[in-house]
């Protein structure tokens, strides 16, 4: 438990009716709720970063100097119902989690070394709410309860839904809007600034800094909660934390001073304490438990569920052709002998059925640790081996000709001992339908690594079962609408290979013939599984980073990199380095190649697909273009990857000598537009344009991060995200160190760019891969966002077949799934891996699939 210093209340403390008296006693024997181990559920509510209002000021000012009405300045997203705080509220839709995590989420108490998303996330947390159950056998045995809080902000303490204490705050509010949000009291300069009148620093060290930093954190309590409020059975504690105005030197926060930036808006410590019959809710109750968990929280070995919480339904919501899971979590001492779970076939209100063939149940251990080298939440057809804690998920892959409607169902989790629970299921499937993810029009971009599948499984490259191997990698990126494929022709590229995909043949009068038999194949899982991807990208060019390999392909030692491998008549294997590009021994090098692929992507039918691969800051001499554009024509394109959005990115950027840059990725995002700007951009979304990645994301990207992967990228005007890792898993050095595979044999010029990020979406199954979490959360978000992209185009180019009241819920729907998106784009730099406040999405995607499917049947022909 964190300790706190008490400090002097700089504001009005009231303590309501019925009789409430501070406690002189020592703290009781018995912990009931604390804010460490406790299953709280909560909320948290976004509230526009502004100043200490003036007196009678008809305006109130926000951190980045915008002026709004005062009258929107205490406005919170989501508002929450008026019952939220009372024992039959249903919270089954707020996440729940314990409160020791809550600070590692997005309103962390202090910014630390956060940066930019995240610190706009801290500094905009509004208000936070909190859930917290126990049980009273017999409310008489009760005895005294005792409360103590350490907060910043205001804070009011309802007990199974009445006030009973608030502090910093004005007096009992009256009317809805004020219960929703009124600022805390706001806090003396001592908070915000040191001696000199410089901002704070949390590393301060000195007497005088403690004192001001330790002023940040209120107390309340101890008090006693009124007996006569508490009922047989369940009770609800409930908490609400009010952000204080902001003093104006906070304005530096977003001025170039955002490592000192702090919220007056947190819950740092909660113990409520009992003396006589209550059942403590702070750790996991013996026994096996079967509990709900929201689909994008992270499993930890130390989850459990609330004993004093029903077990709610899986709720799933989407449409035809689409892929939706959720999750229950079985908990115990240790896994129960013989876990098993069988999911029924689902059926319609009205009649109809979704067999139980097009549903699967997987099994997950708990994520062992936030980009750690373990797999994280494999997805397995088998129970783990000994884990205490399992997620049990279902997911339903819907027919393309299943009805529109409500649909139940049943997953039954059993052990050895019997029956452990029968959960629910339901499924609202809207009158709408996805393409075929190879149809779709979300960009992806992943890298996939044979080399990877053949060193995990210890197999020889190119063998059968490799081939096996692959098809399995194939059928899972094609279940992701891959874009963009990577084919090493050189050896030894970025993508961690030991050899390109050609082998040049040599022949007795030292003249070569050239292998494309691995391409050819390669390719034909590709036409199988994806389809004809936008770009086939052929790696022949070290791309260099801030300073390039240049056209001679020399490292920063000055020696040549850029080799193929030879094979001569005896099979031998060895390798050769090509010619100083922009030459004319580099032409004749490489023209019988180029065209010989070229000729293997005509046979696929991927001839437009061609693209050379890669580069970097740089761009290749003028001679070099030359040369590849006499050798492929004028209109050959290349993937670049950057730093920055430099460049044409709207249209294909020429290169000096021929040629054009067709598929640009890069790191450094612009922040998210207001949505009256985001949304048509939005619609604009597509080629010629440019890709995206997010950088510090690593496998432990939380799993809400990874469903807005592909919606992020929509509202900045980009089609959609590249970069990503499919299967690049740790593999053994020579020396037995686990390293990355991406970029093991070093780089020409420079580091950059840097892996793919996160490096894998599956985990090597027992059969072969398989999906990770991650990878359904990456599917579901691709599909959402091929709803959002529809009705953004039906905004934007039927405007008149819209009715202005479906435009407006359409525009509505957008700007709100907007707001989400940014008070959780902080987790873009991993500050959160496990639980999340993803409080509100289920009905957010809801709403997304109901509208797709009124904007498609308004812009029918003939409406």
């Amino acid at each position: 438990m964190k300790t706190f210093l008490p400090v002097a209340l700089s504001a009005v403390f009231v303590l309501t009716a019925p009789a409430m008296t501070r406690s002189a006693d020592a703290p009781a024997s018995t912990v009931v709720l604390n804010l460490d181990t406790t299953p709280w559920r909560f909320c948290v509510s976004r509230r526009a970063a502004v100043l200490v209002a003036p007196a009678g000021s008809a305006e109130r000012t926000t951190l980045a100097g915008k002026r709004i009405p005062a009258t929107q300045a205490d406005d919170v997203q989501p508002s929450a119902p008026a019952d939220w705080s009372a024992v039959a509220f249903d919270d089954s839709r707020w996440p729940s989690v314990p409160g020791s995590d809550m600070e590692n989420l997005l309103y962390l108490a202090d910014s630390g070394g956060m940066q930019g998303g995240t610190i706009a996330a801290l500094l905009e947390c509004g208000t936070i709410r909190l859930r917290g159950r126990f049980a009273v056998p017999d409310p008489a045995s009760a005895g005294k309860l005792t409360l103590r809080l350490a907060y910043r902000g205001g804070v009011a303490v309802y007990l199974n839904g009445v006030e009973v204490a608030r502090a910093n705050l004005p007096d009992a509010p009256t009317g809805q809007r004020a219960a929703d949000f009124t600022p805390g009291a706001p806090y003396a300069a001592d908070a915000w600034i040191d001696a000199a009148g410089k901002l704070l620093s949390t590393r301060a060290r000195d007497d005088d800094a403690k004192r001001r930093l330790a002023s940040r954190d209120r107390t309340l309590g101890p008090i006693v909660l009124p007996a006569d409020r508490l009922v047989k059975g369940v009770n609800v504690l409930a908490v609400q934390v009010f952000r204080s105005d902001y003093d104006p030197v906070a304005r530096q926060f977003v001025q170039g001073k955002g490592e000192l930036a702090w919220s007056p808006a947190a819950l740092r410590e909660l113990t409520l304490s009992a003396d006589g019959g209550v059942t403590p809710n702070v750790a996991r109750p013996p026994g096996v438990q079967v509990f709900n968990q929201d689909r994008n929280d992270r499993l930890r070995k130390e989850d459990w569920g609330d004993p004093n919480a029903a077990l709610s339904p899986i709720e799933l919501t989407g449409a035809r052709n689409g892929v939706f899971w959720g999750k229950v979590v079985v908990g115990a001492d240790r896994q129960p002998p013989g876990l098993a779970a069988a999911a029924s076939a689902l059926t319609r209100t009205g009649g109809g059925t979704i067999p139980a063939s097009a549903v699967a149940v997987r099994y997950s251990p708990p994520a062992l640790g936030a980009g750690g080298p373990a797999w994280n939440e494999p997805m397995s057809e088998q129970p783990p081996a000994d884990a205490a804690v399992v997620s049990v998920w279902i997911g339903v892959s819907v027919p393309a000709d299943a009805a529109a409607g409500d649909y139940a169902g049943r997953l039954e989790v059993s052990a050895e001992s019997g029956r452990l629970a029968d959960v629910p299921v339901r499924l609202h499937v809207a009158d709408w339908s996805l393409p075929r993810p190879q149809d779709d029009d979300i960009f992806v971009s992943l890298y996939e690594s044979p080399t990877a599948l053949a060193k995990t499984y210890d197999v020889p490259m190119w063998s059968k079962r490799h081939w096996e191997l692959l098809e399995r990698s194939m059928e899972l990126m094609g279940g992701l609408g891959v874009d963009a494929v990577q084919i090493p022709v050189i050896s030894r590229t970025r993508l961690g290979d030991d050899e390109g995909f050609v082998l040049w043949k040599k022949k007795a009068d030292g003249t070569f013939d050239y292998d494309f038999s691995i391409v050819d194949q390669y390719l034909s899982l590709v036409k199988k599984h994806v389809g004809v991807p936008r770009f086939v990208v052929l790696h022949i060019w070290h791309g260099g980073g801030w300073r390039d390999a240049g056209a001679k392909q020399l490292s920063l030692a000055g020696e040549p990199v850029n080799k193929v491998t030879v094979v001569d008549a005896d099979g031998k294997r060895s390798t050769m380095v090509v010619p100083e590009f922009g030459t004319d021994e580099s032409r004749k090098f490489w023209t019988p190649v180029l065209h010989g692929l070229r000729d293997v992507l005509a046979k696929h039918g991927m001839e437009k697909s061609l693209t050379l691969g890669y580069l970097a800051e740089q761009y290749p001499p003028e001679a070099v273009n030359r040369e590849l554009t006499a050798i492929l024509g004028p209109d050959v394109q290349w993937n670049r990857n950057t730093h920055g959005a430099h460049g044409a990115l709207g249209t294909p950027e020429p290169l000096p000598g021929g040629g054009h840059v067709g598929m640009h990725v890069y790191t450094y995002l612009a922040g998210l537009a207001p949505a009256e700007k985001a949304i048509p951009m939005m619609a604009t979304s597509g080629w010629p344009h440019v890709a995206y990645y997010r950088r510090a994301q690593g496998v432990g990207f939380s799993l809400l991060g990874h469903r807005l992967l592909a919606e992020e990228a929509l509202y900045r005007g980009l089609p959609g995200f590249a970069r990503v890792g499919m299967d690049y898993w740790p593999i053994r050095d020579s020396r037995g160190r686990t390293t990355s595979l991406y970029g093991r044999w070093g780089h020409p010029a420079s580091s950059y760019p840097g892996d793919p990020e996160p490096l894998w979406l599956v985990w090597p199954g027992p059969r072969g891969p398989e999906p990770i979490a991650a990878y359904e959360s990456v599917r579901e978000g691709i599909q959402q966002s091929q709803a959002m992209l529809a009705i953004a185009r039906a905004l934007a180019a039927r405007p008149n077949a819209l009715s202005p009241e479906l435009a407006a819920r359409c525009r509505a729907a957008l700007a709100d799934e907007l707001e989400f998106l940014k008070t959780r784009d902080g987790c873009r730099y991993q500050y959160l891996y496990f639980h999340m406040d993803h409080c509100g999405w289920l009905e957010l995607s809801g709403r997304i699939y109901a509208l797709a499917t009124e904007v498609a049947a308004a812009s029918r022909p003939g409406r």
